[in-house]
């Protein structure tokens, strides 16, 4: 299921380089974080691929997580961080799609002044109906400092290799991105902009291909019956150009998607937390295979001690 895994891949290895402190267990130099979390949801279209081909049908899945997350200082201004986490996912109505997720982090943060500068590297692995299917390692430097009214700026490159088991070895590519997000709280709101150019070269040329990601996020608290709940809105474009001519379509492939995502979630100081989410994902190509509308909904439980 290579649409699934590798969108869940890279939003894990995403998050995982900027996760927001959670709550902490004091540890010999330094605090350590656990959390577990389960999530049922409903896809529209879970697209399944092998060498078999395509299969697109809605399905509903539970996921089951968890996560370890050690940090510590470094000297006066250095910290490094360390985190593991492990997402395994079972469909209801096909177990050939059954997952499970790996992923390990590292990273080291340095401040100069207001300013910080700092690299990282991802490994992600994931088997697919229990066989092994992808391997994903992803190292990052990164820079972020104050802009002016009350802007914080991160600019980041990257390089990305992508290692499929056969027969979809020819899918193995390395990326090169490169990437700026900009944040600022107006008030209670949070607001967050983002734009990334990547360049991808895989092993059958057909493959390759440049293209942009431009995002935007508002986070805001609510009080609903008397219950403060935070909601965000996302909204991300994609376009992708690719390289080499597709004799299967008599046409260069060029992709377009948009995903927008809504969620509300409500914290509790127990370390507990409940999430409700929806997302559509249009995906608009001259390759069929890769035209197609999702909309996936889930609501989710975490625990944080």
């Amino acid at each position: 299921m290579y649409r699934v895994l590798m969108v869940a891949m890279v939003t894990a290895c995403t998050a995982a380089l900027a996760q927001p402190a959670q709550a902490q267990t004091a540890v010999a130099g330094g605090d350590l974080t656990f959390v577990v979390g389960a999530e049922v949801s409903h896809d529209s279209s879970v697209v399944f691929l092998s060498d078999t081909g395509f299969a697109d049908e809605p399905d509903q899945s539970l996921a089951l997580s968890g996560n370890a997350r050690f940090r510590r200082g470094v000297g006066t201004n250095g910290r490094f961080s360390l985190s593991y986490g492990l997402t395994s996912t079972s469909y209801l109505e096909a177990s050939s799609r059954d997952n499970l997720l790996n992923i390990v982090t590292a990273s080291y943060s340095h401040s100069v002044g207001q300013a910080s500068l700092g690299a990282s590297y991802s490994k992600a692995w994931s088997s697919l109906d229990g066989d092994a299917f992808l391997e994903l390692q992803s190292t990052s430097l990164f820079f972020g400092a104050p802009a002016p009214m009350g802007w914080v700026v991160v600019g980041r490159v990257s390089r990305t290799e992508k290692d499929f088991e056969a027969p979809l070895a020819f899918r193995d590519a390395d990326a090169d991105a490169l990437g700026v997000t900009a944040s600022r709280r107006f008030g209670a709101t949070g607001v967050q902009m983002g734009l990334s150019f990547i360049e991808e070269d895989a092993v059958a040329d057909i493959l390759d291909f440049g293209g942009y990601t431009a995002r935007g996020s508002i986070s805001q608290p609510l009080l609903v019956m008397n219950q403060m709940i935070t909601a965000d809105l996302s909204l991300s474009y994609e376009e992708r150009d690719y390289e080499t001519f597709d004799p299967a379509i008599g046409a260069i492939r060029a992709d377009e998607r948009t995903r927008l995502g809504l969620t509300f979630t409500r914290d509790f100081l127990t370390g507990l937390s409940l999430e409700a989410s929806a997302s559509h994902r249009m995906s608009r190509s001259n390759l069929p295979s890769a035209d197609y509308d999702q909309t996936s909904v889930g609501v989710a439980a975490r625990y944080r001690f």
